[in-house]
């Protein structure tokens, strides 16, 4: 079973190419200003398989499937399970993000188990005083961290420095919207100041 809200497909931003991005919930790490708290409590976990025959659908045609959250490694177990199936049937790189460090998340089996599952890890804290510069990271401080020799094949991306920045909106079934992608520090503030001014009201999810 797994705790998760959604995919979407055809995303760009979030790893190299065009990704199935899946969003897990659940985290008690609580970085301020985060920008998905809405997955920081944790749902209902469905079963793992019906989502891994409707994902393969998608990654049969995408570059690759990114994972986040919420936090990833507060379900690696059931995560890597997901990836498991997932690869039975497609040869697929994943990107997958955690607020935690690897050298913690590499000290604790569960973890282990899901960082020999994927390719590339976007590891640390969001900080929102830091930079964010850096291609898929939300604060400078994050790292991408090459896990598998498959990870070493993306070299056409400048992992370190390139800056691919491409928002998407996804509209949710309960008339939601959901930003997809890494915004820059004051992408949030222009976007709001869009829809305001169109007399729209917006309000986070809490």
């Amino acid at each position: 079973m797994l705790d998760y809200s959604g995919f979407a497909t055809k995303v760009q931003g979030l790893g190299p190419g065009s990704r199935v991005v899946l969003w897990v919930r659940g985290c008690t790490i609580g970085c301020p200003g985060c920008m998905t708290q809405d997955l920081w409590a944790k749902g209902q976990p469905r079963p793992i398989e019906p989502l891994a025959i409707e994902l393969i659908r998608h990654l049969s045609t995408s570059d690759g499937l990114t994972i986040s959250g919420g936090e990833p490694f507060q379900q690696a177990r059931p995560i890597a399970e997901l990836i498991k199936l997932l690869r039975a049937q497609l040869d697929l790189n994943v990107v997958c993000y955690s607020g935690f460090v690897w050298e913690r998340l590499n000290r604790e089996p569960e973890s282990r188990e899901l960082l020999e599952c994927i390719d590339v890890l976007i590891d640390g804290p969001y900080r929102k005083e830091a930079s964010n510069d850096k291609q898929w990271r939300g604060s400078d401080n994050q790292r991408a961290i090459l896990l598998s020799e498959k990870a070493k094949t993306l070299g056409e991306f400048d992992i370190e420095n390139g800056d691919q920045r491409v928002l998407q909106l996804q509209t949710l079934s309960d008339g939601g919207v959901r930003i997809i992608g890494i915004p820059r520090r004051k992408d949030m503030e222009k976007l709001k100041a869009l829809v305001t001014a169109r007399g729209l009201h917006v309000k986070e999810r809490e």
